[in-house]
């Protein structure tokens, strides 16, 4: 009988194996520290010092294929440059040894496009590379002067941050990841570069400068359910 036959097709046919697209499979949460190591002309490179910042993301990840993911990331990145001057102050007799200090902090915006491969099935090791885009969202200005091992200036302030600096950077972010995977939540270490393509300084006002930035991540990334198609 029609029935039959039917029962019959519908015990023989094979399991549906197809699962529905996972639009983000991860979403994943980083914060850590940051040295500041700009890239300039010679006047900034004579005089710049390592500084310390910080970086937070938020990645969301999509899944092309067993080992390659795409990483959609937002972040809030402090960049920017340090630069102590020493030398003699004149006007002291004998001239005194004096020490200047220009530290600027600039904060951004950030958004970054990574394609990340597993170097391994088990999806553990990554490394990834790709573009980023900056946006100037604050500058930070401290200066100090110290003659005589004397603090004899010092002071602090926000300002316009577009006065000295382009609103936007553009550049290159790579990073190796590891990640340690537990049920439907990995907690992952991660090291990672930020390598400015432009100039963000505007033409005459301070020396020539690239951002460049190296940040040691931690976090935690939750596995996302799929999306119906």
């Amino acid at each position: 009988s029609l029935s039959s036959n039917s029962q019959e097709l519908i015990n023989n046919a094979e399991p549906n194996n197809h699962h529905p697209k996972k639009l983000i499979s991860k979403i994943e949460f980083l914060v850590g520290p940051s040295i500041i190591y700009p890239i300039g002309d010679t006047e900034l490179e004579n005089y710049r010092v390592s500084k310390f910042g910080f970086a937070a993301n938020v990645g969301l990840i999509h899944v092309i294929s067993s080992r390659l993911d795409i990483n959609l990331k937002f972040g809030y990145e402090s960049k920017g440059y340090k630069l102590i001057i020493s030398g003699f102050d004149k006007s002291y007799n004998p001239p005194a040894p004096s020490k200047g200090t220009l530290d600027i902090t600039l904060n951004y915006v950030t958004i970054s496009v990574l394609p990340e491969y597993s170097i391994f099935k088990k999806k553990k090791f990554y490394i990834g590379m790709g573009p980023y885009f900056g946006y100037l969202a604050a500058e930070k200005v401290y200066t100090e002067l110290v003659i005589n091992g004397v603090i004899v200036a010092q002071s602090s302030s926000t300002v316009d941050p577009y006065l000295f600096f382009k609103e936007i950077d553009i550049g290159i972010k790579s990073m190796v990841r590891y990640d340690f995977i537990k049920k439907n939540t990995n907690c992952s270490i991660q090291f990672s570069h930020n390598l400015g393509l432009m100039d963000v300084v505007k033409d005459g006002k301070i020396p020539v400068m690239r951002n460049s930035t190296f940040s040691l991540l931690l976090g935690i990334s939750i596995n996302k359910m799929t999306v119906p198609d």
